[in-house]
């Protein structure tokens, strides 16, 4: 099968020099190439900690879709859940299990969750954003 390849017509062109590093965002398509005369290599580390919340939540509907992604779906459940076992369930009764929940954890009875009572209901809240 002798498909010719889509063009790949890229919006950045980076050259990085020995002992730099170039560092994008998780799910940003990327290529390596290596030019001039020198052997070069490259590598990808996902950092964890912190974990790009926002980014996320932004670009969830994309970035779910990701193979790289997979190994965060629990993570991110847990945080999406503030500590509520979710069980499969209608739009509306979501919806009162949600507000249930989040009474519970408004400590203060102020009607908002405060950014110390969200913390404190995810069990890993030291990886959230800050």
């Amino acid at each position: 099968y002798n498909k010719p390849a889509p063009h790949w017509d890229p919006i950045y062109d980076f050259n990085v020099s020995a002992g730099e590093a170039i560092i994008f965002p998780p799910g940003m398509i990327h290529e390596a190439k290596s030019v001039g005369e020198v052997c070069a290599s490259s590598a990808t580390y996902q950092f964890s900690n912190p974990a790009p919340t926002i980014y996320w939540r932004t670009w969830w509907p994309r970035l779910r879709k990701l193979v790289d992604m997979q190994h965060c779906y629990r993570m991110v459940a847990r945080w999406a859940q503030l500590g509520a076992r979710a069980r499969p369930q209608s739009f509306k009764k979501a919806k009162a299990t949600a507000q249930e929940h989040a009474q519970k954890l408004d400590l203060d009875r102020d009607g908002v969750l405060s950014d110390a009572e969200m913390r404190a209901a995810v069990p890993d809240a030291k990886l959230l954003a800050e």
